[in-house]
Order: C-alpha cells, then sequence, then structure tokens
C-alpha cells in the first residue's frame, strides 16, 4: 500500500513595535523593544537573527541579536539602541529591522525624527521682544518729530 502524508502549515514571522514612529532630540539615543513572534503553524523556528539597517554615521545595536527558537504562538522581545551622529539636520529618518530564521525572512520600517533643540526659537522671541521695546523707547524719546 503506497501511504501519502500532506502536512499542512505554514511558516510566519511577525516583527512589529509598540509604535512606528520615535521622536528624538538632536544629540539623544533611542531605546526601543521590538517585538518578534511566531504566528505559523507549521513548526519552530529556529535561529532567528536580529539585524538593523540604519543611515550612514548612525549607530544601531540588537539585544538579543540570535534567538534559538520560536515555537508557534511564542513571542520574544529584542531591545533596539540607535544612536544618531551629533551633526544630524533635524528631519526623519528611516530605520529597516530585518529578521531572519532557517524557515522565513521579515522586514519591517521605522521611522525615527530627529527635532531641533527649541533654543533656536526661544533666541528669536527674544531678538523680536527686543526690537519692539527699542522702537518704542525711540516713539517715546523724540515724540514723532
Amino acid at each position: 500500500m503506497n501511504l501519502t502524508a500532506r502536512i499542512r502549515g505554514s511558516y510566519d514571522l511577525r516583527v512589529y513595535a509598540d509604535k512606528y514612529q520615535y521622536d528624538v532630540n538632536k544629540g539623544d539615543s533611542l531605546t526601543f523593544d521590538l517585538i518578534l513572534t511566531n504566528a505559523g503553524t507549521a513548526g519552530s523556528l529556529t535561529n532567528v537573527n536580529v539585524t538593523v539597517s540604519a543611515p550612514d554615521g548612525w549607530t544601531a545595536d540588537v539585544s538579543p541579536k540570535t534567538i534559538a527558537g520560536l515555537a508557534p504562538g511564542e513571542r520574544s522581545t529584542v531591545t533596539l539602541r540607535i544612536v544618531p551622529p551629533a551633526n544630524i539636520v533635524a528631519s526623519d529618518y528611516k530605520i529597516t529591522v530585518s529578521a531572519a530564521s532557517d524557515q522565513v525572512k521579515k522586514t519591517d520600517d521605522f521611522r525615527v525624527v530627529i527635532h531641533e533643540q527649541s533654543l533656536v526659537a526661544l533666541f528669536g522671541i527674544v531678538l523680536i521682544l527686543a526690537l519692539a521695546g527699542g522702537v518704542y523707547y525711540l516713539f517715546r524719546k523724540y515724540k514723532r518729530r
């Protein structure tokens, strides 16, 4: 008798975080948790490696870099620490996180928004107030001659 067995199931790895956009001030570092979930039904995912792709000059660390295995329905948390360079322009930047196991590979993108220090705006307000005070003083002194 010739018997055939078909295994039904799929491998699926989900990579996500609490948010997809993070805000950081210029010169600060950013740390957030990334959750990896085995959403498949075929079996365990083995040798899950997490890598981060960041713009040039950035430092990106993952802890832990490797997870030995994830059973179906199991989740694991890794911590990402991202440090932008000190001379960066205030804007938004894309960080790509890739998780690859022996069975499947998934990537996800995150946005990091770099904000400028608010001292520039405060300096502009002080300058406008000083000019308005100077004009007021000149009108009071010369009384529209």
